[in-house]
């Protein structure tokens, strides 16, 4: 049975957060060079860099302890996929093209963050942390020898799972940018839902596995002021003066 990662992090997070000395929030915009370790029946294929600057945005709430260790957590909308030649054998017994085939496939998910932060808080520090994503809207395109061939689109596809496990390492600059590695140790897709599909043309281009990762440069674009200054006397600990931010 299929456990999230997500709770021991949850945990983590309401006990920090009683900790925290500053909280403030940052939304940013990303944009995401993805890869992939793509197989087609234990066939290595070739895949193409992706390069993804729309629809990548997410709000971090950050929770900073001191001015050396904090942690954070967000909501932000990704826009991942991979690029990838289909091998001549063309996996799971599919009919073949006259020509050479290549897969488009997207996914726009959901994602929650959780990471701790490492460093300068007011400048330049490293990140780390979990990553849970819900897939909302998918799409593949089929090319053969350059041209594309099909396209197919559909809001919560059956063909990828219900959520992404996934992990991600960074570090954040005193101007707002910031780098980060991005691992998905979840499948891209639904394997179970694929063993059992039969394409109406007779031809299935889907991987047997296929395990995506991605660099990103993404930049704060609004910073909040501070939303939660907590009293530094442990007899006004209790207390905590809200000063909200317009933006």
């Amino acid at each position: 049975m299929k456990k999230l990662i997500l709770v021991p992090f949850l945990f983590l997070t309401f006990g920090l957060l009683s900790k925290a000395q500053e909280v403030y929030t940052t939304t940013n915009g990303e944009w995401i060079f993805s890869l992939a370790s793509v197989e087609y029946d234990s066939e290595e294929a070739h895949d193409v860099l992706r390069w993804s600057p729309l629809i990548n945005f997410y709000q971090h709430w950050h929770f900073d302890l001191n001015e050396n260790l904090g942690f954070m957590a967000g909501l932000g909308t990704h826009n991942i996929g991979f690029i990838t030649d289909v091998p001549s054998s063309q996996g799971n017994g599919g009919t073949s093209y006259n020509g050479d085939v290549r897969k488009k496939f997207r996914n726009y998910t959901l994602g929650i963050p959780i990471g701790l932060k490492v460093g300068l808080m007011k400048s330049m520090y490293l990140y780390g942390g979990y990553e849970i994503e819900f897939p909302y809207h998918y799409k593949e395109k089929t090319f053969v020898d350059g041209h594309k061939e099909s396209k197919y689109t559909k809001w919560f596809a059956q063909q990828t799972p219900d959520y992404y496990n996934s992990f991600f390492v960074g570090v954040q600059f005193a101007g707002g940018t910031s780098l980060k590695f991005h691992y998905y140790t979840s499948d891209f897709f639904n394997q179970d839902y694929l063993k059992n599909f039969t394409p109406t043309d007779g031809r299935n281009f889907y991987p047997t596995k296929a395990n995506m990762f991605y660099f990103s440069i993404s930049q704060t674009i609004l910073k909040g002021k501070e939303v939660v200054k907590y009293a530094p006397s442990s007899s006004q600990s209790s207390r905590a003066a809200l000063r909200l931010r317009v933006f």
